[in-house]
């Protein structure tokens, strides 16, 4: 049975723990507060903007060719949004081989269509209205952490206005695209003209296309085979087999016999083994998904 001594110094001792640990608590607490942020403005110092292409028409050459044609801007539409833009390309001696992408398409297809060029030009007007700070809006404005931004997180100002001089693009080397951010800066600055801005196209085709046909090396072209075969992709492409061919067949009207030839990406090689015991291989997902899209923004799926 415990004394009284020893009841004492039990309480003796709980009561200093407890003191010892309020005052690390304390300790802790001022040492969070001290290095907590201070409240600040914040200012937007630079903007980066990736944007794909507008509209296109397939890239699969379809039979109604004539069709495609009239999906696209007039050349006097073409020449108003280049002007006041210059093309920056590498020097090329006339003897280098100029590589060709298959994704670049061939006469009236792969190419911005004029619903794509409009949707380019309505994308650079509204950059202009998030980008630029207009005198009649509040001059700063703040966050739930009591953070102030500074001229409403806007970058441009009537001090610092949005300029051309200000703006450095680039493009991977394809009129669909290079035409796309042509437009852009069409809505972003009206008028452009009175300040060219340099688009810079030199090697952008070998980093910023996702999928290159053909491929960048032979390296890429072994990983992308061993990845198709993985077994959960085989067992998917299995199941949709069936969706697929149906697909592949309603499509036939529409497609040109060209467009059988167009490879799309992985596991998309010719396999003459598979061909001989299956006369309708369907077309890749990825190539009946751009024929559909495509028709669909044009009105032009009539099957059902």
């Amino acid at each position: 049975m415990p004394t009284t001594t020893t009841i004492h110094r039990h309480q003796w001792l709980r009561t200093t723990l407890l003191a010892l640990l309020s005052l690390l608590y304390l300790v802790s607490s001022s040492s969070s507060f001290s290095n907590q942020p201070s409240k600040s403005k914040l200012r937007i110092r630079q903007v980066h903007i990736i944007h794909r292409h507008g509209d296109r028409s397939p890239i699969s050459p379809m039979k109604d060719e004539e069709y495609w044609y009239t999906t696209l801007p007039e050349g006097r539409v073409l020449d108003g949004i280049a002007r006041g833009t210059t093309l920056i390309r590498p020097e090329e001696s006339d003897t280098t081989p100029k590589k060709k992408l298959l994704a670049s398409g061939s006469g009236p297809f792969g190419q911005l269509t004029l619903m794509g060029l409009l949707q380019m030009v309505s994308l650079g007007e509204r950059l202009r209205l998030e980008l630029e700070h207009a005198d009649e809006l509040q001059q700063d404005n703040g966050d739930s952490d009591g953070h102030e931004f500074v001229n409403q997180g806007r970058l441009f100002t009537s001090k610092k206005p949005l300029h051309p001089r200000r703006v450095q693009v680039m493009s991977t080397d394809f009129p669909r695209t290079i035409q796309s951010v042509q437009a852009l800066l069409t809505g972003l600055f009206p008028d452009l003209a009175e300040a060219p801005i340099e688009i810079d196209v030199r090697n952008t085709n070998t980093y910023l296309i996702p999928d290159p046909q053909p491929r960048q090396s032979p390296q890429q072209v072994v990983l992308e085979r061993n990845l198709s075969k993985r077994p959960h992709l085989l067992e998917r492409e299995g199941e949709l087999q069936e969706l697929a061919i149906r697909i592949t067949n309603a499509l036939d009207e529409h497609l040109d016999d060209a467009a059988k030839g167009v490879s799309f990406g992985i596991g998309e090689e010719k396999d003459d083994e598979q061909t001989q015991h299956n006369a309708t291989k369907p077309l890749p997902w990825i190539q009946l998904a751009e024929v559909l899209t495509c028709l669909h923004s044009c009105q032009r799926n009539r099957w059902s």
